[in-house]
């Protein structure tokens, strides 16, 4: 198979994830349906941009605004986290961020969109994650995306100096500095040279590391007919 497109960032986190979420993804016609989960995480990831860009204030006129994108039964609970965004201990100001920028890099062809690019003594790249399981430090996955973002910013603005890279989990009052070094950036780049590999019939297919698969990931491999694909399970 020949990749006819650009490789995102999501693709290669999620190859750290979930070799086999990577591989349907990219290889078959399957569709992931979009989830309860999905939604509130699209509607509370707007939220917390506008807390950052404009304020607590500006977030409370406009929570009727953000529910309305959601269906009537889930209302309740998104208004509960929503106001609980209004409480946070993450105190977060950034006025002048780049809200979902798309950076590109001609030098590995792939794309991405970090959730907030912010300008203060040094630059800042943030990610925001709104699991619905407490945390105890972020994903390999997680950690990976953000160094990926930093590779395309530093391409995209030619910037090879000091940068800020937050995740950041608004609900649970957590953040992550993720530490950046030549280690981290080499395995990242290892991590988007075999996802190539595995896409481009170079690798078997991938296998399920673990005999035990949680709910969560089965969600994850949740189709548009409300199946799971049968690749996990073999």
């Amino acid at each position: 198979m020949v990749i006819t497109r650009k490789l995102t960032v999501r693709d290669i986190s999620n190859f750290v994830y979930c070799p086999l979420k990577a591989y349907i993804s990219m290889r078959t016609e399957i569709q992931q349906i979009k989830t309860k989960q999905m939604i509130a995480g699209e509607i509370l990831h707007k939220a917390f941009f506008i807390k950052v860009k404009h304020g607590i204030a500006t977030l409370e006129r406009e929570i009727q605004s953000l529910l309305n994108n959601a269906p009537r039964q889930m209302h309740n609970s998104l208004l509960r986290k929503i106001k609980s965004l209004t409480k946070s201990k993450i105190k977060i100001k950034l006025p002048h961020a780049l809200i979902e920028p798309t950076l590109t890099s001609i030098v590995h062809q792939v794309t991405g969109k970090p959730d907030i690019v912010g300008f203060a003594k040094k630059p800042i790249i943030i990610e925001v994650k709104f699991p619905t399981n407490p945390i105890q430090e972020p994903t390999n996955s997680d950690v990976v995306q953000i160094i990926w973002y930093y590779i395309l910013f530093s391409e995209v603005y030619n910037y090879q100096g000091p940068v800020s890279l937050l995740i950041v989990y608004p609900l649970q009052n957590k953040l992550f500095p993720i530490k950046l070094t030549q280690h981290a950036i080499k395995y990242a780049l290892s991590v988007k040279e075999k996802l190539i590999a595995t896409i481009t019939d170079m690798a078997p297919l991938p296998k399920v590391r673990s005999r035990t698969v949680s709910y969560t990931h089965l969600r994850a491999h949740e189709t548009s007919l409300h199946l799971v694909c049968r690749l996990l399970l073999e």
